[in-house]
This record gives C-alpha cells, sequence and structure tokens, in this order.
C-alpha cells in the first residue's frame, strides 16, 4: 500500500470510529450481539489468566 492510501485509510477510519461506534450503542442491537457474542467465545475462554482481544473494530 503506498503512503497516500494509507493516509486515506487511516483518515477515513479517523473520521467513521464514533459513528461505528454509535450504531452499536442501540440498547436491542447491543444486547442480542454481546449475546451472540459471548455464546460462540464462552466456550475458548480460560478460566484464569489473561485474553488479547485481536478482533476489528474499534475496541469498544
Amino acid at each position: 500500500m503506498s503512503d497516500d492510501q494509507s493516509t486515506r485509510v487511516i483518515s477515513y477510519y479517523g473520521r467513521v470510529a464514533r459513528d461505528y461506534d454509535r450504531e452499536y450503542d442501540v440498547p436491542y442491537f447491543k444486547m442480542l450481539c454481546d449475546k451472540i457474542t459471548w455464546h460462540y467465545i464462552e466456550p475458548y475462554l480460560p478460566t484464569s489468566g489473561l485474553v488479547l482481544d485481536a478482533e476489528e473494530g474499534t475496541g469498544k
């Protein structure tokens, strides 16, 4: 990726990150998304220790 492309990608995601998070703040959607996420990920979590969250998104 060229420097110009990298700059444009960084700029784009810097602008849309707040709106991206707001889309998930709708109570019903947040509840549904959280339940689905935990349903699929919880069986793979250790009972103790640290977990690296390396998924996509804004890290919310």
